[in-house]
């Protein structure tokens, strides 16, 4: 494992993970049989909208240019069910993402105060021509005179990208399971990054660790993504690390990071 401190709170670690490619690949695959709509579409003004599970709004005929979120990655609701390698993907991957996070802490001590548990992780697929716009991850969508909506961007504290395939230079290189394209892009460092089967990027979901992903000029580009959060939601209460499935808790990250 090589950790790399780059600025302004961005590190990336490389040689994390390894999954074998092969089943990786059968993993996607299965992943897009049953494509999610992560989208909700709506008119105004004779506009046709579509807003994202966070509230963000686009416009509709710019939704092929978003990435494909994977958020059922277990395949609990899917009527194919998943193979036992795919779990065990999916278990490896937010190991390994807990494992970056402790790197991450002991570059950034304070940091674990603000890590308390992790939402599931989710998968986030980019092909050809498609992008994401400079953002940070701690955004929410709030229109004046109007009610607010989802907050839970609130929560996050620190995102982790895991990386499943290679970000390579030309497209004779590309092989089975690699992107031409599809950087990631900080510009307050400034730093730009080509990403590598089982690196990880780790960085402030706040305004400091602004981002993006160039476009992917050929093959498809994955990752996993999860964040470090803490706080919970205004309109409930519920005891610190009690049992929900939505959450993982860190209970223990301050002991690991020591």
């Amino acid at each position: 494992m090589n950790v790399n401190h780059i600025g302004m709170g961005v590190v990336i670690i490389e040689d994390l993970f390894s999954i074998d490619k092969q089943t990786l690949a059968d993993y996607i695959n299965w992943l897009k049989r049953a494509p999610e709509n992560t989208f909700e579409f709506y008119f105004e003004d004779g506009k046709e909208i579509a807003k994202n599970q966070t509230g963000f709004l686009f416009k509709a005929e710019d939704i092929k240019y978003a990435p494909q979120r994977f958020l059922d990655v277990r395949g609990k609701n899917r009527k194919e069910k998943p193979k036992d390698q795919y779990t065990e993907i999916v278990d490896y991957l937010e190991d390994s993402a807990y494992r970056a996070l402790v790197e991450y802490c002991k570059i950034f001590r304070d940091a674990a105060t603000t890590a308390w548990w992790r939402p599931l992780g989710h998968i986030a697929g980019y092909c050809k021509d498609q992008s994401i716009g400079p953002h940070c991850d701690d955004q929410v969508p709030f229109t004046w005179d109007q009610e607010t909506g989802n907050q839970v961007s609130l929560h996050n504290s620190v995102s982790i990208n895991l990386y499943l395939n290679d970000c390579v230079e030309t497209i004779s290189d590309q092989g089975l399971v690699n992107f031409v394209g599809g950087e990631l892009n900080f510009p307050n460092v400034p730093f730009s990054w080509k990403p590598k089967h089982g690196s990880a990027a780790i960085y402030p979901s706040n305004y400091i660790g602004r981002h993006e992903v160039l476009p992917v000029i050929d093959g498809e580009r994955y990752a996993f993504l999860t964040m470090a959060c803490y706080g919970t939601s205004f309109d409930a209460k519920e005891k610190v690390g009690e049992p929900n499935e939505y959450k993982i808790w860190m209970r223990h990250l301050i002991d690991d990071i020591n």
